[in-house]
């Protein structure tokens, strides 16, 4: 059995520098911006992660910017591609301001849309939009502001009624002569501004509702397309050689003896070969990881026997067939309970720690690489300490499911006895 001693030399950041290291190219991949979808004649504007107007356009620049209605001050037409939380910033200068005039489209995860007076400004007109926004599919908006102060918002179906329409404080618009694209969070927005105005032939109105658009599959989005045709299996692949915990990081650590129950806590990284993802990466456009795919590839299953509880939060796949996959928040739970002892407060305890994922037809085994278990320095919350940790990776045992692999992390704690020394040696005792 592999046995570590506790060691509390890392802190939270060194254990996460560590994993970054170790993990780094695959992370570069996964961070990479490879959706390359243009929109003919539009220029391209990506505002990534944060709520940040980092580039301001002149609007007398823009080449398609040149408003017909003597009555218009703006009269603008882009494209966005976003899950969510697209920001429009009109502003008097090439910074945000109090005066500025910023429209939110599918804000509260996708769900409503917002004019406001002002960067993060009091609200004028908010309008529920549930679902208002895709990632895949553009969707058309197009602002236009009066003189006078009227703003109308035309989204999807440009030639109807306005999705939103309000009236700028002190009708005062004709300052407005810069725009700006944001998102909020962790969302990519894609941005496509400076388009023309599709005219009809005959009457000069606009007639465009976004179907004409030819949308250009990049090789990550078919890519995603051909890993959701794959079928969803309950069991691992034939021969599988087992999920490995790559890292655990324990961040906290309690023994309750009144309850005779042990839990670690922390994150976790795990990692197995499903041969059944693979692909070949010249088929989409050199795409050689994707990351978000919990919901399209098999994952072990944890029995509650094993008492352990923690989602799947990050999921990353390679070419080859390699998964990643990171629980960053870990409860692991199990009874222990305390020998009877006449040794208060030296007392010592040996605890085990059991998971199990059984499957339909074949074993999972788990296994764990010891070197990478780490703690941080004040993971201990109770008054017993860790003394070492060690593991039993089991081929087979006999468990509820018949036969089946098992991990056991066996535990030696001992009672923090030094906490009860004022009253085993009361102060006088010294005098």
């Amino acid at each position: 059995m592999s046995v570590l001693t506790v060691s509390r030399a890392y802190s939270t950041s060194e254990a996460c520098l560590e994993f970054v290291a170790v993990n780094l190219p695959l992370i570069i991949n996964i961070l990479a911006d490879l959706n390359r979808t243009e929109l003919h004649k539009c220029k391209q504007y990506n505002a990534i992660n944060g709520y940040n107007y980092r580039a301001f356009f002149k609007l007398h620049e823009l080449q398609h910017h040149n408003p017909t209605d003597p009555d218009l001050v703006v009269d603008l037409l882009v494209y966005v591609l976003a899950p969510r939380d697209a920001h429009i910033l009109l502003s008097q200068q090439d910074k945000t301001n109090a005066t500025a005039l910023e429209i939110v489209l599918g804000g509260g995860g996708n769900t409503f849309s917002q004019i406001r007076f002002g960067h993060k400004g009091s609200p004028l007109r908010t309008k529920a939009s549930a679902g208002l926004l895709s990632p895949i599919d553009p969707l058309p908006v197009r602002v236009r502001i009066y003189s006078d102060g009227q703003l109308r918002i035309y989204a999807g179906n440009l030639t109807g009624e306005p999705f939103m329409e309000t009236m700028m404080p002190g009708r005062n618009s004709s300052g407005l002569s810069y725009v700006s694209f944001t998102t909020w969070g962790t969302a990519l927005a894609k941005w496509f501004y400076d388009c023309p105005l599709p005219l009809n032939a005959t009457n000069g109105t606009v007639m465009i509702d976004g179907s004409e658009l030819v949308q250009e599959y990049d090789g990550k989005q078919r890519l995603m397309d051909h890993l959701k045709a794959v079928p969803r299996w309950i069991d691992p692949p034939v021969n599988f050689t087992g999920v490995q915990i790559s890292h655990m990081f324990v961040q906290g650590f309690v023994y309750d003896q009144t309850t005779d129950l042990i839990e670690l806590s922390g994150a976790m990284g795990l990692s197995w070969q499903d041969p059944r993802y693979r692909w070949n990466a010249s088929d989409f456009d050199n795409e050689t990881v994707v990351g978000d795919v919990c919901h399209m590839i098999w994952t072990p299953a944890f029995e509650t026997l094993s008492l352990f509880t923690g989602p799947f939060s990050l999921c990353f796949l390679s070419q080859e067939g390699t998964v990643i996959v990171e629980i960053e928040e870990f409860s692991w739970v199990n009874f222990c309970t305390l020998p009877h002892s006449y040794r208060w407060p030296y007392d010592v305890n040996a605890c085990q720690l059991q998971l199990l994922a059984a499957s339909h037809e074949r074993n999972v085994p788990i296994r764990v690489a010891m070197a990478m278990v780490l703690f941080d320095p004040d993971f201990e919350q109770s008054e017993w300490s860790i003394k070492t940790i060690g593991k039993h990776e089991y081929e087979q045992t006999i468990t509820p499911y018949g036969q089946q692999p098992m991990l056991e992390m066996h535990i030696e704690l001992i009672r923090k006895s030094d906490i009860h020394s004022v009253s085993i040696y009361p102060s006088y005792f010294g005098k």
